[in-house]
């Protein structure tokens, strides 16, 4: 409500989206086929519009960066590492892939930057970006949409926790390092309920038994069918939580496995287990743990270029790379309505006008 709305103009937002995490579930959840009257397909692209019109309504974020797969999705790095790394991915439709180069003018249209950097998968991107915001004075939240579990290493990766009584000094200024991130599912019921529905530290300890920062090691530990890495026999997420409430962290399970005078807390078939593939776990480490300090700078300088070039509307350069994250891409507040509103009909989304006109009645107040 009203409060929420004054609020805005003091708490600084980044909102970023998985994009094609978002277009790959927009497509299998439409019913039936979209097209435009000229014949394009556009149902995972209405998904995609949908759901950013709808965070947009919902967090009401200061900055937002849709983030793409800066090539096939999986980084040459990891692939050395594991040759049939995500090679359990079947490859898009002809009618979803025809949409993708679209996804970035709809984006751009609705203010929001789109980047992606060769060579390295989404995540990374979505990773490195979440720590600028955290490292940067002035971003207060991030919000990742995205169903993947490899971005829980992020949750709360500025600190949410006061100090170590818990009794944290409210009244002083908070350090750039109070920045939360939380993670929302992309569909619009979570959105909706975001203030009870988004993942925090809080739920990841709820749903896993482990801190955010032992995700890599409990993936390790247990593989991740979804990007096809195996882990170590015989332990899946029960015994991956006990092993690393029990000693910590990966290697620290690996080191008690491994000093047979010492009791493990499982029997020896799990302990023999643990002391055979540990060189599996550990190597799983290297794909399951995200890159955060790529150099984006071209990334962004290509975004903010092909923005003026698509809209016409020359993007004062700006000097920090959240900065060059602005929602409304340092458009005027009508140029952006006029463009939101073109984009729509373009595409021939006429039932997403009311949620465009809700937008507008959120920024016009800020």
């Amino acid at each position: 409500g009203e409060q929420s709305i004054r609020m805005l103009g003091a708490a600084k937002r980044l909102l970023l989206v998985d994009s094609f995490g978002v277009m790959f579930q927009s497509y299998h959840a439409m019913k039936y086929p979209m097209t435009t009257r000229a014949g394009q397909p556009t149902s995972a692209l209405y998904g995609y519009c949908r759901l950013l019109l709808h965070a947009l309504e919902h967090l009401q974020p200061t900055h937002a960066a849709c983030v793409l797969e800066g090539g096939t999705g999986k980084s040459s790095h990891r692939v050395k590492i594991l040759g049939s790394y995500k090679s359990n991915r079947n490859p898009p439709a002809d009618d979803l892939r025809s949409q993708f180069n679209l996804m970035e003018p709809i984006a751009d249209a609705l203010g929001i930057a789109s980047i992606y950097k060769e060579g390295y998968e989404a995540d990374d991107v979505i990773a490195t970006l979440t720590n600028t915001a955290v490292n940067t004075d002035g971003i207060d939240s991030v919000v990742i949409i995205s169903s993947d579990k490899d971005l829980l290493q992020l949750v709360g990766c500025g600190k949410e926790k006061e100090d170590e009584k818990g009794e944290g000094d409210r009244n002083t200024l908070m350090s750039s390092s109070s920045t939360t991130v939380r993670i929302c599912k992309p569909n619009l019921k979570a959105l909706k309920s975001f203030s009870t529905s988004s993942i925090g530290p809080y739920e990841v300890v709820e749903s896993f038994g482990i801190n955010p920062e032992q995700m890599v090691d409990f993936l390790s530990l247990t593989g991740d069918s979804a990007d096809n890495i195996p882990g170590i026999p015989s332990i899946g997420a029960a015994r991956a939580k006990k092993l690393l409430n029990s000693y910590g962290t990966l290697q620290e399970v690996i080191a008690a496995a491994n000093d047979l005078n010492a009791k493990f807390v499982y029997g020896d078939k799990i302990r023999k287990a643990v002391i055979e593939h540990s060189a599996v776990a550990e190597r799983n480490t290297q794909l399951v743990r995200l890159f955060h300090d790529l150099d984006l700078t071209q990334e962004i300088a290509r975004s903010v270029e092909k923005s003026a070039a698509d809209s016409g509307v020359t993007f004062p350069p700006m000097l920090s790379i959240t900065e060059s994250l602005r929602f409304g891409r340092g458009r005027s507040g009508e140029t952006n309505e006029k463009l939101m509103r073109a984009v729509i009909e373009e595409f021939e989304f006429d039932s997403l006008l009311p949620n465009a006109e809700r937008v507008h009645e959120i920024y016009r107040r800020d």
